[in-house]
C-alpha cells in the first residue's frame, strides 16, 4: 500500500478557490437551482475559514448554501461554518441521553428542518433524501421505529 500524506485544506489556501467553483457547479446542478456564483465577500468568508473538517466540510458547506439561497450567488448569509461543532453537540446530545439510532436519526432529522427553516423541500436536498421520505421520517417517532 502506498501512503500519500495530503496537507489539511487549511494549509492548501490555493486549492479552496477551485474547489468552491467545482463544489458550487457540482451542487447547482445536483440540486437543479441556476447559481450565477458566489458574491467576493462570501467567498473570503470561506478563504479566511480555518476548515477543521477539511474537504468534506467545505463540501457540506457549498451544499447547504446552494440548497438554501434565495439569490443568483451565494451570499455571507447563506454559509453555515463550523457545523461540525452542532454535529458534535448533537452526538453528544444523543449518548448523553441513551438514544437509539432511531431517536438520533429524529433529533438530526429535526434540527435539518430547524436550519431549512421549516422548509421541507430544502431539507430534503440537504438530507439527500425524497420529500415523501422526509413527511415519513418527521411523521414517525422513534417509539414507532422501535416496532417490528
Amino acid at each position: 500500500m502506498i501512503r500519500i500524506a495530503i496537507p489539511p485544506l487549511r494549509e492548501r489556501l490555493e486549492d479552496i478557490d477551485a474547489l468552491i467553483d467545482m463544489f458550487l457547479h457540482k451542487y447547482a446542478k445536483k440540486l437543479k437551482k441556476p447559481l450565477l456564483g458566489i458574491s467576493s465577500k462570501a467567498r473570503h468568508l470561506l478563504l479566511s475559514y480555518q476548515w477543521p473538517g477539511n474537504v468534506r466540510e467545505l463540501a457540506n458547506v457549498i451544499q447547504r448554501a446552494v440548497a438554501m439561497t434565495e439569490h443568483d450567488a451565494i451570499v455571507p448569509e447563506d454559509l453555515i461554518l463550523g457545523h461540525q461543532n452542532a454535529e458534535r453537540d448533537l452526538m453528544e446530545e444523543a449518548m448523553a441521553n441513551n438514544c437509539s439510532l432511531a431517536e438520533m436519526e429524529s433529533l438530526y432529522v429535526n434540527r435539518v428542518m430547524e436550519l431549512a427553516g421549516g422548509n421541507k423541500t430544502i431539507a430534503a436536498q440537504i438530507l439527500d433524501i425524497d420529500r415523501r421520505t422526509l413527511y415519513r421520517k418527521l411523521e414517525e417517532t422513534p417509539a414507532q421505529k422501535k416496532k417490528p
